[in-house]
Order: structure tokens, then sequence, then C-alpha cells
């Protein structure tokens, strides 16, 4: 696989060099984690923003209790795409997340989202004072937070425009870094990016949550001249982000290639 990063046409254009961007899994659906994970219905949003207007950065927001709480009675619908065996993906979840068999796989995302996070812990049946022999600030899923970003009307009229990219290409949202300002701290496939649409609100809220893609990295890209800003080599060297090249702009259909986080390096412990 090219290590450039894929250059599909999306709504809002190509990838733009010299600029950074939180990335999901590939669209390519291999592994077990979803390109996509639909709420229906969604889940109305106005504290950030009124009337339709929403911030174009990001907020970090407590995703689990967002999952629990607001998105009852709700279903979170894992969405992959189209040629993707699904009934090989559940097939796939027995050995890697210790389940005896299918029948154990939990019904609900949540849940399936909190077994993954015990595996990266390490937490293993029966430990009740610590999780995998670590104490509770040491685990780095105990600091785990979401972030909430919004997809764009003029580029996403319909929310369904938005679901349809994430699942075919992975989520790519551009996020604003500077000197002064670091990329949010993920964990690679565990950290979710919650997705806000003006187009799925009312009148009242202006918006809503249409659902969450897993983060699979930050990265910057590499300048037309190569020329990496000093600062962000720095960031690089602390592990804050990756500088990547990008492939020549593509349609809209192109193939994406593998998922870019597989599920053993999502559970590997390796940030």
């Amino acid at each position: 696989m090219s290590d450039k990063l894929p250059n599909p046409e999306r709504g809002c254009g190509h990838l733009e060099r010299g600029k950074a961007y939180i990335r999901g899994i590939g669209g390519s659906g291999d592994g077990i984690l979803p390109p996509f994970v639909r709420v229906n219905p969604p889940i109305p949003y106005r504290e950030i923003g009124t009337q339709g207007s929403f911030t174009r950065s990001f907020e970090t927001i407590d995703g689990i209790t967002t999952q629990i709480v607001a998105g009852a009675g709700r279903e979170f619908e894992p969405l992959y795409p189209g040629h993707v065996d699904v009934q090989d993906v559940y097939e796939s979840m027995v050995p890697e997340f210790g389940y005896e068999s299918r029948m154990d796989i939990p019904n609900r995302e949540i849940d399936r989202h909190i077994d993954r996070l015990k595996v990266r812990a390490g937490f293993e049946e029966g430990e009740t004072a610590t999780l995998g022999g670590e104490s509770w600030g040491h685990m780095d899923v105990t600091s785990q937070t979401d972030l909430l970003m919004r997809a764009g009307e003029s580029y996403y009229p319909e929310m369904g425009d938005f679901i349809d990219e994430a699942v075919n290409h992975g989520l790519s949202k551009a996020i604003p870094v500077s000197k002064t300002r670091d990329p949010p701290t993920i964990i690679p496939g565990v950290t979710r990016c919650w997705v806000m649409s003006p187009s799925a609100g009312d009148d009242d809220y202006g918006g809503a949550v249409i659902g969450y893609a897993y983060i699979g990295e930050i990265v910057f890209t590499e300048p037309e001249d190569g020329s990496v800003p000093a600062y962000i080599e720095e960031m690089e060297q602390n592990g804050k982000l990756s500088v990547r090249d990008i492939e020549e702009p593509q349609d809209a259909d192109a193939e994406t290639g593998p998922a870019e986080v597989t599920i053993e390096e999502a559970l590997s412990g390796d940030d």
C-alpha cells in the first residue's frame, strides 16, 4: 500500500497541502471497526451554535455518556461498504475480543465499544481493584474523550451525503493547528469523532448528531515544496500527528485501499 494518503473527491473537495486533518479508518471495511456508525434518529444538538450556525473547529465531549444517555432509545448502526460481508466482520470479533462464540457478541454498539476499551486496558474477567494490573491513572482509556465536529451544510446538503462519503472513503475533517494550538489527543481506533449536520435538525435546534467515526490518525499534509514547518516537525516527533504526502486528486468513486488502522493496531496499546 502506498504511504501516500488517498485523495478522492469529497463534498468539500480534495485534500489540500499544508493542512492538518483528522482521518478515520479507510473505507474498505477490512477489519472490525466500521467506517461510520449512524444514529437513528439523529440526536438534536443546539449547545454548539444556534439556528444552523456551527463552529468550524472541534469540541471535546464525553462520547460514552452521549451514547448511553442522549442515545437512549436510538439505534446505533455500524455501516460498512457494500462489498464487505458483515458476517465475516462479526466472525472476526470472536477471537479478537475473547468471545466464546458469535452468540456472545453484544447486540448494542455501545456494549461492543466498551468491550474494546476493556481489551485495550487489559481488563480480565474477575479483576476489580485495577484493570490489567495497572492503576487507574496509568490507563490511557480512562482519559479518553471523543470529538464533535460538523458537516458543512453547503458541502453536504443532506446528512446522507456525508454518511455515504465516510463509509466509502473514511472520515476526513480539516482541523486548525498552529504554533499555539496543538491537535487533539486521540487513541487510534478508540477515540471517535461525532458528526452533527445542520440538515438533520429543525428550527428549534438547528442541527443534530448523525453518528460517529473511529479516528485512525491525525495528519499534516506535506506542502508542495516539501518544507514542513518546524512546529509541525516537533509535533510529529512528540507523536501528536504524522506528516503524510498525498496522492494526485482522484474521482469521487476511486478506491481508497485497505483500512488505515487494523484491529491489531487499535488494540496494541501503542498510541
